[in-house]
């Protein structure tokens, strides 16, 4: 018995190059190893909307923006098969509610995407700065929830915000050029 790589089931080789328990869970596992790959997978799942994108023009996205999400500036990733993963790549529309072109489109965190939800990118960070200006703030740490003093998330927070700012300021002055 041989365990698949994608779903953890157990299966019986037919011979040596038999690898996975099925074609499902190979095509899967194949999708997530490149980012082509992923991003074809993404594209399939709302295939109505984003018709007018393809996986090559995304990784030319993601290669433009260094690999780093458009917004947060974390870096991307593309794990499949484990559920909702945070910072997997995902497709924002800059405006919110527009056509999926590759002019209003950028790749964010499945986070950021979800948390932006339709609102517009100042609204975002002013819903950002007042999670940074309350006072009593709890943070997840390594060994549980730990409250961190204001001052230091106010400092850590104003640079993302500002480096954020900046980054919408930017897109802008692109989009009137």
């Amino acid at each position: 018995m041989t365990s698949c790589p994608q779903c953890h089931s157990e299966f019986t080789k037919k011979n040596h190059y038999h690898m996975f328990c099925s074609y499902t869970c190979k095509d899967q596992y194949n999708k997530g190893k490149t980012w082509v790959g992923y991003f074809k997978k993404l594209l399939n799942n709302n295939a109505k909307e984003r018709k007018k994108l393809d996986a090559d023009m995304l990784f030319k996205k993601y290669t433009v923006q260094g690999g780093r999400c458009a917004i947060s500036g974390v870096q991307l990733t593309k794990i499949v098969g484990q559920g909702p993963i945070t910072t997997n790549a995902s497709i924002d529309r800059i405006e919110a509610g527009g056509k999926y072109v590759e002019s209003n489109i950028r790749l964010v965190c499945c986070f950021i995407n979800s948390w932006r939800g339709k609102i517009t990118d100042e609204e975002l960070i002013w819903w950002c700065q007042q999670i940074v200006e309350k006072e009593d703030t709890w943070i997840l740490g390594k060994s549980g929830i730990i409250r961190r003093s204001m001052r230091n998330i106010k400092a850590l927070l104003s640079r993302k915000a500002a480096g954020l700012l900046e980054a919408v300021r930017d897109i802008k002055w692109r989009r009137r050029e």
